[in-house]
C-alpha cells in the first residue's frame, strides 16, 4: 500500500512485474512474468520486518513452466548482456 501520490507517480511509468498473484501492482504492469511464491513453490531468502533473514524452502512444485523469482532475475541479466555484447 502506497499513499496516493506515489501511486499516480508510479501508474505513469511502463513497468514489469514479477507476482504469484494479481496485484494493484500487476494490473498497472505492461508486463507481468509469473514466479513460484517463495517458501511454497520456491526456495530463498525472506526477511523480517526487523532484517533478520530466514530461509524459506519450497514444499510444492510449481506449475510447469513458472520459474522463481531468481531464475527469472537471472534469464533477464543474461539477455541484456547479450544485448550489450550484440548478440541481441
Amino acid at each position: 500500500n502506497l499513499p496516493f501520490p506515489a501511486a499516480r507517480h508510479l501508474a505513469r511509468i511502463p513497468m514489469i512485474s514479477l507476482d504469484y498473484h494479481q496485484t494493484p501492482t500487476t494490473k498497472l504492469s505492461k508486463v507481468v512474468i509469473p514466479v513460484a511464491p517463495i517458501g511454497i513453490e520456491a526456495g530463498g531468502t525472506v526477511y523480517r520486518m526487523d532484517g533478520v533473514p530466514l530461509v524459506a524452502r519450497g514444499f510444492l512444485q510449481p506449475p510447469e513452466g513458472v520459474r522463481s523469482d531468481e531464475e527469472v532475475l537471472k534469464m533477464i541479466l543474461e539477455r541484456v548482456k547479450g544485448f550489450k555484447a550484440g548478440g541481441g
